[in-house]
């Protein structure tokens, strides 16, 4: 129950519970409240409507500030007047979504979605309920019915107050919370991504981190075992981060991360993860047109000598004999631990042949080749017999190898 003391003074008389809301909605339906917009329409000839849309910019406030029960008994009093707002639909399934009634929360979205088919913040937040129930083909069709709706001829026609943390294409996001877990079942980063980007490319990483083993599994298991106080991990062609953001929040170890993206968008995403992020070393995310022709050598030149070893991930293999070439002083120092990179396989099955000639180039310097592999006791580095199917090639130096408490 609503503590009544914080509401009225103790001399008044006690209000309903539609009073309550109306006393506290913004005086301007236009206006912006607590950082939010209400609905940009005139009130309509009804007083039962009208008074629901009352209750439903008080429960937007409400929300704003944090009181979460007012925010609730505003939306159900606004539908017991008017069932047929989408907006409160929506706004309800946030609240409830937020709270883990995650069943309620879907109902609330499909309810809105059914009112209004061209709402994209209702189809977003359904996209994402079904994502989380596993439902990732309803999720992907949602997540581009909403990109469709939010498109500039739905920009006017667009009512009702922005929830909070409802993703909507052009502009909003949506948190996307890591697989790799703290100790206490928390995630270790939460990226907040536009969710325009998950109606195309961005769903295989959603779809990836929400439901399955999570993006770059192999190379984050195998930092996980590997990294040290003191090492270095450089990600070049690093995407939305997911590894280099693990690599920062490994437990225990401070590690110094440098993430090189391909552009504002990427690099926002990234740094979007460092918010909340029990980062554990330190992480510089650089935007860059062209990743892979920054020498590494430049990035991780410093006066002082370090003993760390550097982990280098090369996203894309087209970048490697750049990316080679600005190693040569990490190479020589015996710094370079590890070079993790993703071999294009032929079509018989070998490595493609610029990829051939780079690893001959990394043997001739006396790097061995894994692959991680799992099993049901853990996993661990193989061999490297042919090129894996969607996973890394591990390139480790012969110094490291040496040094390795585990054996490879």
């Amino acid at each position: 129950m609503p503590n009544r003391s914080r509401l009225r003074p103790s001399h008044s008389r006690p209000r309903s519970s539609r009073a309550r809301a109306a006393a506290h909605a913004p005086e301007h339906a236009g206006q912006p409240v607590g950082g939010l917009v209400p609905a940009p329409r005139a009130f309509s000839a009804c007083p039962a409507t009208d008074a629901a849309r009352a209750c439903l910019a008080a429960g937007v406030h409400f929300q704003a500030v944090g009181e979460t029960g007012l925010a609730e008994a505003a939306y159900r009093e606004s539908l017991a007047l008017d069932g047929g707002i989408a907006e409160t639909h929506n706004h309800l399934g946030v609240l409830l979504r937020a709270r883990g009634e995650r069943d309620a929360g879907l109902a609330a979205f499909r309810r809105a979605a059914e009112l209004r088919p061209d709402y994209p913040e209702a189809l977003g937040n359904l996209g994402l309920a079904l994502g989380e129930r596993g439902d990732l083909a309803g999720a992907l069709e949602c997540f581009r019915a909403a990109a469709a709706a939010a498109g500039p001829e739905h920009a006017a026609a667009r009512g009702g107050p922005a929830a909070p943390h409802a993703p909507a294409p052009g502009g909003r996001t949506t948190p996307l919370p890591s697989v790799v877990r703290l100790p206490n079942g928390a995630a270790r980063f939460t990226l907040q991504v536009p969710l325009a980007t998950l109606a195309g490319d961005g769903f295989e990483a959603y779809s990836l981190e929400l439901a399955g083993g999570g993006v770059d599994r192999d190379l984050r298991l195998f930092l996980e075992e590997e990294l040290r106080d003191g090492d270095a991990f450089l990600d070049v062609g690093a995407g939305w981060g997911f590894a280099a953001l693990a690599a920062a929040t490994v437990p225990g170890r401070a590690v110094r991360v440098l993430a090189l993206v391909g552009g504002a968008a990427e690099q926002a995403v990234l740094r979007s993860g460092l918010a909340a992020a029990a980062i554990t070393g330190s992480l510089e995310a650089l935007a860059t047109d062209a990743p892979g022709r920054t020498p590494p050598d430049l990035l991780l030149a410093d006066p002082a000598p370090r003993r760390g070893n550097v982990f280098l991930r090369v996203s894309d293999a087209r970048a490697l004999p750049d990316v080679l070439a600005g190693s040569a002083g990490l190479v020589a120092s015996g710094r370079l631990a590890c070079l993790a990179w993703r071999c294009r396989p032929a079509p018989d099955g070998g490595p493609a042949e610029a990829d051939r000639a780079v690893l001959e180039s990394l043997s001739g310097l006396g790097f061995q080749h894994f692959r991680v592999r799992e099993d049901d006791a853990g996993c661990f580095l193989a061999p490297l017999a042919s090129p894996p199917h969607g996973g890394h090639v591990f390139s480790l130096s012969a110094a490291y190898l040496a040094s390795r408490p585990a054996a490879a």
